[in-house]
């Protein structure tokens, strides 16, 4: 299974997620495209699921197993509020923040692909941080951080030789 139908197995879930509780779910490439995307959803539950590249999992380079960087963005935007702290873990309407940041997790946590020997079997989570802009304001988001190892498929070697 190669890291495009990880992220198309990946996407698909979390927005059957957003769509089975009344959020959005969007795909990136970029730190700065999520940050875009995550700008234009003025309110409600967004889940936005990034690839964040890919770095061999060995020093072997004959082994052709890679270790692929995932992140998932999870966000409330609710506007402001009496008491913005506090909307981590209470909520007059709906799920919280919080709620909704372990939801996700948990949900992305029990996928385990059975049939396929060239990838892990499940996503190993690497922890969740707070959204920060460039200036480091912070959003009312949390980027959950996972890791997935594929192997590449065997190349066919060329002749270049003159």
């Amino acid at each position: 299974m190669d890291n495009i139908a990880i992220l198309q197995a990946l996407y698909d879930d979390v927005q059957a997620y957003a769509d089975a509780h009344g959020g959005q779910a969007a795909a990136s490439g970029t730190f700065v495209e999520s940050l875009e995307i995550l700008s234009a959803r003025p309110s409600g539950f967004l889940a936005v699921v990034e690839w964040q590249g890919e770095d061999a999992a060995s020093d072997d380079e004959w082994a052709g197993v890679m270790r692929n960087d995932i992140g998932i963005y999870v966000a409330i935007n609710a506007g402001l509020q009496a008491k913005p702290g506090a909307a981590l873990w209470l909520s007059p309407s709906g799920r919280t923040l919080l709620e909704r940041t372990n939801a996700v997790r948990d949900r992305v946590r029990e996928i385990v692909f059975t049939d396929n020997e060239d990838t892990s079997r499940r996503f190993n989570y690497r922890g969740a941080k707070q959204v920060l802009l460039p200036d480091g304001t912070p959003l009312r988001a949390f980027r959950l951080e996972f890791q997935i190892h594929n192997a590449l498929p065997e190349p066919e070697y060329r002749n270049v030789n003159p």
